[in-house]
């Protein structure tokens, strides 16, 4: 098995701490978003620059002005954030109607919290290491399927 270099390392792990993001709180999210939103603009500046067809432009327009205008809501219960869940107060319509304790709550041990400061630098194969439940999945390929 070939080693990596400690180069090679370091790019791995900046990957991964970009793609783990510690969790955000609803403001933090929303500071985010509102500090991308220049960046996109300038985007469709350079884009719209380009030789689109004016019909096509226009669609582009209506669907980047109703997706600009989505905002993440955020579950307390369950902890799940999705641009299109529906809030009954502050739950997510499926927590609202499940019983007690909601299944994806903390009260049912299923919020794992904050990931430590130590385990936030781990590459995929660390991170399969250390964990305590491995799956595996059989793939079965049928004849005309």
């Amino acid at each position: 098995m070939a080693e990596e270099s400690n180069k090679e390392r370091e790019v791995h792990l900046e990957c991964d701490r970009k793609r783990k993001r510690p969790r955000e709180t609803p403001k933090q999210f929303a500071a985010r978003l509102s500090q991308n939103k220049p960046n996109i603009c300038r985007k469709r500046v350079l884009e719209s620059s380009g030789s689109i067809q004016t019909s096509v432009r226009k669609l582009l327009r209506k669907f980047r002005s109703i997706i600009s205008n989505f905002t993440n809501k955020f579950c307390n219960k369950c902890n799940e954030r999705f641009p299109c869940i529906t809030l009954i107060g502050d739950e997510y319509c499926r927590c609202h109607l499940e019983g007690s304790p909601k299944k994806f709550s903390a009260e049912n041990n299923m919020d794992p919290g904050e990931v430590p400061q130590e385990l936030q630098d781990l590459t995929d194969i660390e991170e399969m290491l250390i964990a305590q439940v491995f799956p595996i999945v059989s793939v079965y390929n049928l004849p005309g399927g």
